[in-house]
């Protein structure tokens, strides 16, 4: 069954932030709602950690959702292509990690990215604020999209 994961979205005043046609806010690059399902291949689109390989282009693929007691996602557990991939995220976070060892299963939180609302820094404007998870399906990518990967 898909998991339909809400962007939170800090606004300034009355403003309406433009939706993409392919759903994403503003310039955020994160998606207004995170169609996401249990093995899906997904794609790190924001730097997490850059020393501990979570990146942009990061690619892997969903182990498991932890909830908490509302049913909301609080942390996706995703296999990464590269054992590399989010060493130090497991062992900062050992609690969890322990339960998907086997399967090098790395937890990934929610990101927060705040960007100016005008049209320009000059002109008066907000700053908006989205909290998502920094992830998108990637069953298929451009190359530029795999720029990070060795072909």
């Amino acid at each position: 069954h898909p998991v339909e994961i809400s962007a939170v979205e800090n606004l300034p005043g009355k403003y309406v932030p433009i939706l993409t046609s392919y759903g994403t806010i503003d310039k955020s690059g994160f998606m207004r709602i995170l169609f996401l399902k249990l093995r899906a291949r997904v794609i790190m689109i924001s730097n997490v950690s850059t020393t501990d390989g979570l990146v942009n282009g990061a690619t892997g693929n969903i182990l498991d959702f932890i909830t908490n007691e509302k049913g909301l996602v609080d942390c996706i557990i995703v296999v990464f292509d590269s054992e590399d991939c989010g060493r130090e995220q497991r062992n900062r976070y050992p609690e969890i990690s322990e339960k998907y060892k086997a399967d090098n299963g790395t937890p990934v939180f929610r990101k927060d990215v705040e960007y100016q609302t005008g049209k320009s820094k000059h002109k008066h404007g907000g700053k908006a604020k989205v909290l998502q998870f920094p992830l998108r399906l990637a069953w298929g990518m451009t190359a530029h999209k795999m720029q990070v990967k060795s072909i």
